[in-house]
């Protein structure tokens, strides 16, 4: 995986005010917002939440928007009241932000206040009182999501504060490593290890559901050099769980 020392200077800068709590502009304070709700509302998921008894949310269908090309920050901006599927690292609250690795967790974590609720179930946590005492925490296990609401976006693609930061939703989840063994000759990943895959995408739209999100933002979930998915094979799970298990429970599906 590349390396970028800008973003891992940038990130230091993230660090520094998520530790303060606020940023300066035209040396004003300006408070990270959503800051209070992070700390007492993520969660860390180690199973699928029960969602067996559950009729509430049903909706009439389902819409699959895509938009390839486009920005992820804009997308996270203009979709509203939606929840993000974030790959992450099993093994460090923001992968290898620190060395400026250059994966989609480390992209977010740099730009916003996601650090503030990972780290708060590792050895890393910002401060005392943000630490969960409950669950497993980092390394996560091959069933674990961390639920983060109300994310603050306060920095560009380029690392610069923004006027109008802007909250989202996020889970993250890390994705089935996929050996070249475990595929064919047509790079297609075998069935025994899409099993696991597809167990990836029914934990976040179990916790979707029980968040009552209606709305999704799935990028390309583990699709990556570092994770080797097949992106075709992974809208098929997709849409086959939203078809069954998950039928009508989501209005749009956007793909990025």
């Amino acid at each position: 995986m590349k390396t970028n020392e800008l973003e891992a200077s940038i990130f230091r800068r993230t660090l520094s005010q998520l530790k303060k709590g606020f940023y300066l502009v035209d040396d004003e304070r300006v408070p990270i917002r959503g800051m209070i709700k992070l700390r007492y509302n993520s969660i860390l998921y180690s199973e699928y939440p029960d969602l067996m008894c559950d009729s509430s949310g049903i909706v009439k269908e389902t819409k699959y928007i895509y938009h390839y090309g486009e920005s992820l920050l804009d997308l996270l901006r203009k979709v509203k009241k939606s929840v993000f599927l974030c790959s992450c690292s099993s093994l460090n609250p923001g992968g290898g932000v620190a060395q400026g690795r250059e994966g989609l967790e480390e992209y977010i974590v740099v730009r916003s206040s996601l650090y503030y609720s990972l780290s708060s179930y590792s050895d890393n946590y910002i401060d005392t009182d943000s630490r969960k005492r409950g669950g497993q925490g980092y390394p996560l296990n091959c069933r674990s999501a961390i639920f983060s609401p109300s994310v603050c976006v306060w920095k560009d693609n380029d690392g610069e504060i923004i006027n109008n930061p802007y909250l989202v939703n996020i889970v993250t989840i890390p994705p089935v490593l996929v050996t070249p063994e475990q595929k064919d000759e047509d790079g297609k990943v075998k069935k025994s290890v899409l099993r696991r895959i597809k167990g990836k995408l029914k934990l976040f739209l179990s916790i979707a559901v029980e968040q009552k999100y209606e709305r999704l933002i799935i990028p390309h979930f583990g699709c990556g050099p570092v994770y080797g998915n097949n992106y075709d094979q992974l809208l098929e799970l997709l849409r086959g769980l939203v078809s069954n298990e998950f039928k009508n429970r989501f209005t749009e599906i956007h793909l990025i």
